[in-house]
């Protein structure tokens, strides 16, 4: 029986296979890390339009706040200025 050793047909035919194999299996290391990097691209993305959609939400809140504070303050002035000119009318 021949070996490898012995018979470099053999020998280049093992290889051939050999060859074959491994970039066989580097292609798939190639994809595994190309579907990693896709994946990680849209996770990137996801982050980024729900951090931009974080970023609106606070200042819509914000400027809620400041037009309820606006309406309040508004509110007290009102009421202050009633209240002087009800003083004003009866004090009399």
């Amino acid at each position: 029986m021949s070996t490898e050793r012995d018979n470099l047909e053999i020998h280049v035919d093992l290889c051939e296979l050999r060859y074959k194999q491994l970039d066989d299996r580097m292609t798939r290391v190639e994809n595994k890390i190309e579907d990693i990097n896709r994946d990680l691209r849209d996770f990137k993305d996801e982050v980024r339009e729900q951090f931009d959609q974080l970023k609106n939400l606070l200042g819509q809140a914000k400027d809620q706040k400041f037009n309820t504070m606006v309406g309040a303050g508004a509110s007290v002035v009102v009421g202050l200025l009633a209240l002087l000119g009800y003083i004003v009318v009866h004090v009399r």
